[in-house]
């Protein structure tokens, strides 16, 4: 993902995340920044896990994903679901 055209490479696969990431979620376009934190952290997961040699089974980095993301997007939701 990095090198010269490695920019636009991280870019395509987190727009494809963000897409994806908000018909999961069902936000529409007044709420974009959970697809974004979303998308960016699933992003950050991969790239870690590409330099660091791919040592850790996909189970864990999954884990901590969703030990880092999970507890913030739900709470962020519940709130956002709460306004009026």
């Amino acid at each position: 993902m990095r090198g010269p055209e490695g920019g636009a490479g991280a870019r395509i696969l987190r727009t494809c995340f963000e897409e994806r990431i908000r018909r999961v979620l069902a936000v529409g376009a007044a709420n974009p920044i959970a697809p974004k934190f979303v998308a960016a952290s699933l992003l950050a997961i991969i790239e870690f896990w590409i330099g660091n040699g791919l040592r850790e089974p996909p189970e864990a980095l999954q884990a901590v994903f969703r030990k880092l993301v999970g507890g913030g997007l739900g709470a962020y939701l519940s709130l956002k679901s709460e306004d009026p």
